[in-house]
C-alpha cells in the first residue's frame, strides 16, 4: 500500500471519528438543555447555550428556539416579544417558520395581544397551508374577535368524529356560545369537552 492510499485512508478513519465524537457531543448536551428547561435550572440552562462547544454543535435557530422556550416559560413579555423577533426576521426554512409563527400565534391569542395576532395571521395565509389557516382563523375568530361564526361548522365535523376526539372541538364550540352569550349551552359543551378530554384519542 503506498503512501498516498495510507494518508486517504487515514483521514477517512478520522473523519468518522470526529462525525462519531460530535454525535455523542450533541446528544450529551441536548440532554443537559432539556434537563435545564424541564427542571428551571434557567442559569445553567444559559450557560449551557453560550458555551462555544454548544454553539458549535448546533444550528443558531435551533438554539435561540431553546432560548425562545425558557423566555416563554420565565415570563418576561419584553423578552419574548423580542426573541420572537429575532427568529421571525432570521433566514430559516419554510417549516420552521411556520412553526415559530404558529408558536408565536398561540402565544399572542393567550395574551389577547389583537395587532400581533392579525399580523401573525397574515403571515400563516402566505404558507399555502391550508390546514394551519383554517385553525389559525378559527382560533382568532373564536378567541381573539370573540364571535360565534364557526358554531355549525365544527358541529358538523364532529358528527363524524369519535366522542373522544371531539374534545377540543366541543372547547371551541364552548366558548363560542359563551361568546353569544349562551351560559346553558356554553356550559354543556364546556361539561362535553372535559369529559372527552379524559378519553384516549381513538385513531
Amino acid at each position: 500500500m503506498d503512501s498516498t492510499m495510507k494518508i486517504l485512508i487515514a483521514m477517512i478513519v478520522l473523519t468518522i471519528v470526529i462525525a462519531v465524537i460530535m454525535f455523542i457531543l450533541k446528544k450529551v448536551y441536548f440532554k443537559k438543555i432539556i434537563t435545564c428547561l424541564g427542571t428551571g435550572e434557567y442559569e445553567e440552562f444559559y450557560e449551557l447555550v453560550n458555551k462555544r462547544i454548544v454553539k458549535a454543535l448546533f444550528a443558531r435557530f435551533n438554539l435561540e428556539y431553546f432560548k425562545l422556550n425558557a423566555i416563554v416559560i420565565e415570563g418576561n413579555k419584553r423578552k419574548i416579544n423580542d426573541q420572537f423577533d429575532m427568529l421571525l426576521d432570521m433566514k430559516i426554512t419554510k417549516a420552521q417558520r411556520e412553526e415559530v409563527t404558529m408558536k408565536a400565534f398561540n402565544y399572542y391569542v393567550g395574551m389577547e395581544n389583537r395587532s400581533r395576532c392579525k399580523k401573525l395571521l397574515d403571515s400563516i395565509s402566505t404558507f399555502n397551508n391550508v390546514r394551519m389557516l383554517e385553525e389559525a382563523t378559527i382560533t382568532y375568530d373564536v378567541f381573539v374577535q370573540k364571535k360565534s361564526n364557526h358554531i355549525d361548522e365544527l358541529l358538523e365535523r364532529m358528527e363524524s368524529m369519535p366522542e373522544p376526539n371531539r374534545a377540543i372541538y366541543e372547547y371551541l364550540v364552548s366558548v363560542q356560545y359563551a361568546n353569544k352569550g349562551d351560559e346553558e349551552k356554553a356550559k354543556e359543551y364546556e361539561e362535553l369537552s372535559k369529559k372527552h378530554m379524559d378519553m384516549p384519542i381513538q385513531k
